[in-house]
């Protein structure tokens, strides 16, 4: 036998040996429904269909109202877990805790309650999984306990009960749908146990109702983890005070956040916006940050804190962010896509220092009689992109390097010394580009009216062209 004989025997037998373990593994996951609708025992093989217990990473379903109870549950990891009937689980051992590591659904109008009296069961939905509760689920006494370390959905009619424990681990996510939030006090709101709620600092809080909402009194503050707005058409108030700790992010997805003067950004928190829109003043002097993503959209109170510090676009390609206010950013002002449309407002530095970056590609309307970005120590704008002063009116033209400049609008475009442009210089049919006297501004190339023009001198009655007059 060849060596290379060898060798092809033995790959192809590695390769029989993975595919029989992988079979394995696949066929020892199995879903399992509940038979009977009067309860009875987990471990019997008859009460499930196919016949036998669920095992190890099997996905269960309850179909159906019990009028009885399930009883001996084990403790174990289900994959996926259903309940679309009303049922009570009791534990084989008070105490016994069961896991969903992949999804846990109970739907709206039915029930399930984790555990009976000395029967405990303690439920946790693992960081792997995602939860929906849009019926009910009751949390037995004695501790009982709902750990969620993973992605749980409470919609508006969904609800924690009971005599137990909730907890909310870092890293974890709530998605809370009450039009109450959720409560410190498990009084009101998807969350209502009496026996304790952990809501930890370090999870991330969704409120994504289908009406107007409210935060709640459960909404921690000192926020490390972040706090998401994504409520269309309708409005989330904060009606308790909250602060955005260092690293912790709020997010606005969609809908109005209502702060009143109860949000506080701490030193290096973050805003990202890429949708909504946000009322109120933000409090305190922390140095925060603020990036917009997606379409277009009009700057809000997210600019208000006296902290502010930089300010990004990262806009789709084609989507404008309008400046809604004067503001003035502590720190640095970029646009890597998209374009940012000042209007006739500034946004200034509020010292001299940091960085204007325009990057290739993107844009910057400027619609005031001198509102050009100023007080930054620097000012990069990218070889391809493009400055339009659009103003219905005169325009004092800073003197940068540009990409593309562009004069639409109307009114006289005046261009002082140190102006130079790398790419196109476009004059709009009703805009005229005044050059002060003696000045040369070199450009790439020259666009009149929409008109391509040739090389040489423009703008002098030296001028090397036929025509030189820039009206």
């Amino acid at each position: 036998m060849q060596p290379q004989d060898v060798v092809v025997r033995l790959t192809l037998f590695l390769l029989l040996a993975f595919c029989l373990l992988g079979s394995a593994a696949t066929a020892s996951a199995a879903s399992k429904t509940w038979v009977p609708t009067t309860g009875g025992l987990w471990t019997t093989a008859a009460n499930w269909n196919p016949s036998g217990a669920p095992a190890e990473g099997d996905d269960v379903t309850i179909p159906a109202d019990q009028s009885a109870n399930i009883t001996a549950v084990p403790a174990m990891t289900l994959s996926n877990l259903t309940i679309n009937g009303t049922c009570i689980f009791a534990a084989a051992t008070s105490g016994t805790a069961l896991t969903a590591s992949n999804s846990f659904t109970v739907i709206s109008g039915k029930t399930l309650t984790l555990g009976a009296p000395s029967a405990r069961l303690n439920f946790t939905l693992a960081s792997t999984a995602t939860g929906t509760i849009a019926g009910t689920v009751v949390v037995t006494s004695g501790g009982g306990t709902f750990l969620c370390n993973g992605d749980l959905t409470m919609t508006s009619t969904g609800i924690i009960n009971g005599p137990g424990i909730f907890t909310l681990s870092a890293g974890a996510t709530l998605r809370i749908g009450s039009t109450a939030g959720i409560s410190s006090s498990g009084s009101s709101g998807n969350i209502q146990v009496s026996g304790g709620l952990n809501y930890n600092v370090a999870a991330n809080y969704v409120y994504d109702g289908t009406a107007n909402q409210t935060t709640g009194t459960g909404l921690p503050s000192n926020l490390t983890g972040s706090l998401t707005i994504n409520n269309p058409g309708n409005t989330v108030t904060l009606n308790n005070a909250e602060t955005i700790a260092s690293g912790g992010t709020v997010n606005i997805v969609s809908g109005t956040f209502a702060t009143g003067t109860s949000l506080t950004m701490a030193t290096t928190s973050s805003i990202n916006r890429s949708g909504g829109t946000v009322t109120g003043t933000l409090q305190g002097s922390g140095v925060y940050n603020v990036t917009y993503t997606g379409n277009s959209m009009t700057t809000s109170s997210e600019l208000s804190g006296a902290g502010l510090n930089n300010v990004t676009v990262n806009l789709s390609a084609g989507q404008t962010l309008t400046l809604g206010a004067n503001v003035s950013p502590d720190g640095n002002l970029t646009v890597n896509s998209g374009a940012l449309d000042l209007s006739t407002f500034t946004i200034n530095r509020s010292s001299s220092g940091g960085i204007f970056t325009l990057a290739n590609g993107a844009t910057l309307l400027v619609g005031g009689a001198s509102n050009f970005p100023a007080n930054y120590s620097a000012v990069n704008l990218g070889d391809t992109s493009t400055v339009n002063y659009d103003a219905a009116g005169a325009q004092n033209v800073s003197a940068q390097t540009y990409g593309n400049l562009i004069f639409s609008g109307s009114g006289t475009k005046s261009i002082v010394s140190g102006t130079s442009i790398t790419g196109n210089l476009n004059i709009g049919s009703g805009a005229i580009a005044s050059i002060g006297s003696g000045l040369v501004i070199p450009v790439g190339s020259l666009t009149l009216g929409g008109l391509g023009e040739a090389s040489g001198t423009w703008g002098s009655t030296t001028a090397t062209l036929a025509t030189f007059h820039n009206d």
